[in-house]
């Protein structure tokens, strides 16, 4: 059984518990009905379509179960939260981008992030379109109309522009600094909190959509040694898509562009990064390579290598790489 039909059967269970038939079926029409719609937009608007079913699935659940509407958005939040902490199935960003979403769903005139913005349409779409013989909610006909214009215009995939961008870190703004760190901390923890102390990027690749960060690689320069020679090569870090966004190769393309940046303007022959072995695979289909030797970098206790880790080169021009033992001559990335 995968994630989404997990979380069906847990709200399936709850809805039958329900011993008022109407409050029931609209139970199952309404969760359900948000949920296929939130995942049909994810699907145009190039998100991720489990997460937005998951939303949509426990969007309302609060209300259900304890049969109270009141604040049922930020009560909902908290109780989906729990919910997907019971299941054991989710990583901490993702429950934090499904409980943001179900937070502010009942907002309908503010703006916020995409994924939060999926969800108020999702609910919105599914309250009209249950019967159209009646008018929309005086809080929801805005949005509907601004939804109809973008159907008019063209469909959502085709709306969705995305650019990256390649900063060094000291060219930075100090409000997009703490933003990405903000970002990097939703991801990876606060930094220092796995008691490892890490390299920080020179320079950020960063892909967006519509204006919203949605990928990111960080880069440096490093001068290390392989089988005891000098070797200048590009550290790769930070790799990582907003949880909402994951699923759609944002991750790769970002990678791509960080791999050219690195061959064509830093005139480096070798990319290396570490990572733990379950993620070797994504690598690997971007032509990354597997070393067999351990990179030993400087730890709090001393030099050693990162545990768990494994190193993986790209080989960015015709350059080979030479082999033998690694050391990167400081703090790992």
């Amino acid at each position: 059984m995968n994630r989404l039909e997990t979380v069906r059967a847990f709200v399936d269970e709850k809805l039958h518990r329900l011993t008022n038939l109407e409050d029931k079926r609209c139970g199952f029409v309404h969760l359900y009905g948000v949920s296929l719609t939130a995942t049909q937009l994810a699907k145009r608007r190039g998100m991720n379509r489990e997460l937005a079913g998951i939303a949509g699935m426990l969007h309302d659940i609060v209300s259900y179960e304890s049969g109270d509407p009141t604040d049922h958005a930020a009560r909902g939040a908290v109780r989906a939260a729990e919910i997907l902490r019971e299941l054991d199935l989710f990583a901490d960003d993702e429950i934090d981008a499904i409980q943001s979403a179900i937070a502010s769903h009942s907002d309908k005139a503010s703006r916020g992030s995409a994924f939060q913005e999926l969800l108020k349409d999702a609910d919105v779409i599914q309250h009209h379109f249950y019967n159209t013989a009646h008018p929309p909610h005086p809080r929801h006909a805005e949005r509907l109309a601004r939804l109809a214009d973008q159907d008019r215009e063209a469909s959502g995939v085709q709306r969705q522009q995305s650019r990256i961008a390649f900063a060094a870190a000291d060219d930075l703004a100090e409000e997009e600094q703490a933003t990405i760190k903000r970002w990097m901390a939703s991801v990876w923890g606060s930094p220092g909190s796995d008691g490892f102390l890490w390299a920080g990027s020179q320079w950020h690749v960063i892909l967006s959509v519509n204006d919203e960060r949605v990928s990111h690689v960080g880069l440096l320069r490093r001068e290390i040694r392989v089988a005891d020679h000098p070797l200048t090569v590009g550290g790769v870090s930070g790799v990582t898509t907003m949880p909402a966004w994951r699923s759609n190769s944002y991750s790769s393309q970002t990678l791509g562009h960080a791999a050219e940046l690195l061959r064509e303007e830093l005139a480096l022959s070798f990319a290396l990064l570490e990572c733990e072995p379950d993620m070797e695979r994504f690598y690997q289909r971007l032509g990354w390579r597997t070393l067999a030797e351990k990179a030993v970098c400087q730890l709090p206790e001393g030099e050693g290598s990162v545990p768990g880790h494994v190193a993986m080169v790209l080989e960015l021009t015709e350059e080979e790489w030479p082999g033998g033992s690694i050391n990167l001559l400081g703090k790992p990335w």
